[in-house]
């Protein structure tokens, strides 16, 4: 039989249930606390601590606050290590946390990417965007980016670097990037650096006024906020979980489905060819989309390589 301080706390906790199911969430995490306060006086359940835990946790996130949320879900599973659910719902916040994160860094790489477009000699504009450019490649290393979200952001980085006559710092990032992916655009600016620093002195230390046009810069991210083709086509070519391979006028992509589903042989309507996440239309089936354009222009071997790569 239960203990008195326990069957106290257990029902505190059912009253903190039925708040939070109504929509009370401050009242549910106050009496959620005042349950594993009873409990930590008296009996200290373990069970019933963790639940208490799981119900601010729930709280937490209801409230916006997915951190604090985490930090209460791993208390929870430290005192019921046994129990799946609890488990389970901390890889679930986990998850979203990653997903927030690389959001996150998207739209900083955005902002470098517009302030790089638009630099007219401001030497705080190149610093703010070498700023984001690392704060971006941070939060990519940490919550799961790919390596090509993480050569993106040491690419951007070295031309903010390069503009600011920093070519031998420029050429150790776009070298690290180029080691993560090799592709055409960063072996390029790779020989460009090079070619700078072992010009005449006079030359190769005079910082640059503007973007360098070769090898071509379309492919710095634009800034969200600004103009980028919305009337794209592509046609999806396979399904594996929440990632489609995709046919375009230029070749082969990856998109991450957020939200909505597609099939193969479904025509998907908007910005298809440009990276980050976008608003999208299922014309098959008259239905919206969320997604990720996680690659574009590629061919066919390469598409499908990336898209069972990213799908384990």
């Amino acid at each position: 039989m239960a203990s008195e301080p326990t069957a106290t706390s257990a029902r505190l906790l059912a009253d903190a249930k039925q708040k939070a199911a109504q929509g009370d969430v401050g009242g549910a995490e106050q009496l959620a606390k005042v349950a594993a306060f009873q409990e930590l006086c008296g009996s200290k359940d373990p069970l019933i601590l963790a639940e208490a835990d799981s119900v601010v946790a729930t709280c937490r996130y209801k409230a916006g606050d997915l951190s604090g949320a985490i930090t209460r879900m791993v208390s929870c599973v430290h005192r019921a290590p046994g129990n799946p659910k609890y488990r389970s719902l901390l890889s679930t916040l986990r998850l979203e946390r990653s997903r927030k994160r690389r959001t996150e860094a998207e739209q900083l790489l955005s902002e470098a990417g517009h302030l790089i477009r638009g630099y007219q000699g401001k030497g705080e504009d190149l610093e703010q965007a070498r700023s984001k450019s690392e704060r971006a490649r941070t939060l990519f290393k940490d919550f799961g980016g790919t390596n090509e979200q993480i050569s993106r952001a040491l690419m951007i980085g070295s031309v903010a670097t390069a503009i600011s006559g920093d070519e031998k710092q420029a050429l150790v990032l776009i070298g690290q990037a180029r080691r993560l992916k090799d592709q055409k655009n960063y072996r390029e600016l790779e020989q460009m650096y090079r070619n700078r620093l072992s010009a005449p002195a006079q030359v190769a230390h005079q910082p640059s006024r503007e973007i360098p046009r070769q090898p071509d810069f379309n492919f710095v991210p634009q800034p969200r906020g600004v103009p980028v083709p919305d009337n794209g086509e592509a046609i999806v070519e396979k399904v594996l979980g929440d990632y489609c391979m995709v046919e375009t006028s230029t070749g082969f992509g990856v998109i991450e489905l957020y939200s909505g589903t597609v099939d193969e042989g479904d025509k998907i309507v908007g910005t298809v060819e440009t990276y980050g996440l976008f608003d999208l239309h299922n014309a098959t089936t008259d239905q919206e989309l969320r997604g990720y354009i996680e690659e574009f222009g590629e061919t066919h071997e390469e598409a499908l390589e990336k898209l069972v790569e990213k799908a384990q």
